[in-house]
């Protein structure tokens, strides 16, 4: 038994896995958010605003409603989901999960710390933070670390803090930035203490189970099958119902709420 942990411990790390992994963070984030968003951020220094919104495009029939809204939604941020669903499954099986479970798998504070900062650069709304969460999750990651992740990313989001400067002003950007901070170490904190989570308990024995055997591309199918089935249908279906009901919670008329 011990000169089996003791050549599990000895399996060197294959560095290429995180290398491609971070790869593919930057790319992606780079296409989808940070160029678009570099550009944007001038418009929004330009013209004091960032566009129409698309909730004021009302409609008399719910399910008409539900299905401009969902068009123009997706149109909008398929590419973030696209992203998110891939990112979600590569984590599972790009990144030793030893590495997240002594960091974002932490009980303690440092945990939900982590997971705060490390949302960061996400710059995504909170559906399409919701794959690369699950992903998380299944690698062990603690509740607080993964809450904190998912509600970083849209609340702490640097590009919003930008683009509600130059719209609302810079004493509104600050009012959201420590609001949105109280708002996810606060609640991640307190649902780490307050929920039982299974996942911390096990997590120490898995720390020395050997990594997941397989081929790349046979365990990465398999987590991007699991995942995007975990999440997608649920996804469609929450903006559909809330494109149905922008009749009734957005009564409003095209062009009185265009930003401006």
């Amino acid at each position: 038994m011990t000169g089996q942990s003791s050549s599990q411990a000895a399996t060197p790390v294959q560095w290429w896995k995180p290398a491609l992994f971070f790869l593919v963070v930057i790319v992606g984030l780079w296409y989808v958010k940070w160029q678009p968003y570099y550009g944007k951020a001038f418009t929004a220094a330009d013209t004091h605003s960032i566009g129409k919104s698309i909730l004021a495009q009302a409609d008399a029939s719910p399910l008409r409603a539900a299905w401009d809204y969902a068009m123009v939604y997706f149109l909008a941020v398929w590419k973030a989901a696209v992203l998110g669903v891939l990112l979600g499954s590569l984590v599972q099986v790009l990144i030793p999960r030893n590495w997240l479970v002594k960091t974002l798998g932490q009980p303690r504070f440092q945990g939900t710390l982590l997971g705060t900062i490390f949302s960061l650069p996400g710059m995504m709304c909170s559906c399409c933070a919701a794959p690369v969460t699950a992903g998380l999750r299944r690698q062990r990651v603690s509740m607080g670390g993964a809450l904190a992740f998912w509600m970083g990313n849209p609340l702490l989001n640097p590009a919003t803090l930008v683009f509600m400067g130059f719209v609302l002003g810079w004493h509104f950007a600050f009012i959201r930035l420590v609001a949105g901070l109280l708002t996810v170490l606060v609640v991640a904190t307190l649902v780490q203490h307050l929920v039982k989570d299974k996942t911390i308990e096990t997590a120490s024995v898995e720390l020395e189970m050997r990594e997941p055997q397989g081929g790349f591309f046979a365990r990465w199918g398999k987590a991007l099958w699991q995942l995007f089935w975990s999440t997608i249908p649920v996804y469609i279906l929450a903006v559909l119902v809330l494109g149905a009901a922008r009749v009734w919670l957005f009564p409003m008329r095209m062009g009185l709420s265009t930003t401006r």
